[in-house]
């Protein structure tokens, strides 16, 4: 994976001292794999030194910056959320696909989630629903209230 300065990527930390953190992307040997971090790039977390923050073998998520230090490329420490999510735009106009997007990283999970998952659709039924009610004249302020047990299923084709 070629990587340039202002990517951000995972990467292996191999020593932390004090006022440094050595990191290295991609594989052993690759060419300009070397990264350091110093006090200004992890100031964010409150930690005054890199081996109380990390140690070698943690896998960090960094910001690569264009500045080098010697032969590594300086980076900033980043807080990966870890959240992976899918996009799917449709004109609908005439049903063309706008936009569709599978996942966060690539290189992190090539799980393709606009067209293999299976997920609940979550809130993007709401505005159905609403529109639904409206066109029933139902208030929304109101609230309905059922006993236990007599929740049904509502399938896309009622909506």
């Amino acid at each position: 994976m070629k990587t340039r300065p202002g990517d951000y990527v995972h990467a292996l930390v191999t020593r932390a001292l004090p006022l440094e953190i050595h990191a290295r992307i991609g594989p052993p040997g690759q060419e300009n794999a070397e990264i350091i971090l110093l006090p200004d790039d992890w100031r964010w977390t409150g930690l005054r030194y890199g081996d109380a923050l990390v140690k070698p073998g943690d896998v960090i998520y960094v910001h690569l910056a264009e500045t080098m230090e010697g032969v590594a490329h300086r980076a900033t420490l980043e807080q990966d959320s870890g959240a992976q999510g899918s996009l799917l735009a449709i004109d609908n106009t005439n049903g063309d696909v706008l936009a569709m997007i599978g996942g966060r990283d690539y290189a992190l999970s090539q799980f393709n989630r606009a067209t293999q998952s299976e997920r609940q659709t979550g809130s993007s039924f709401q505005a159905l629903r609403l529109h639904r009610g409206r066109r029933r004249r139902c208030k929304t302020h109101r609230h309905h209230r059922r006993r236990p047990g007599q929740i049904r299923q509502l399938h896309s084709a009622q909506l």
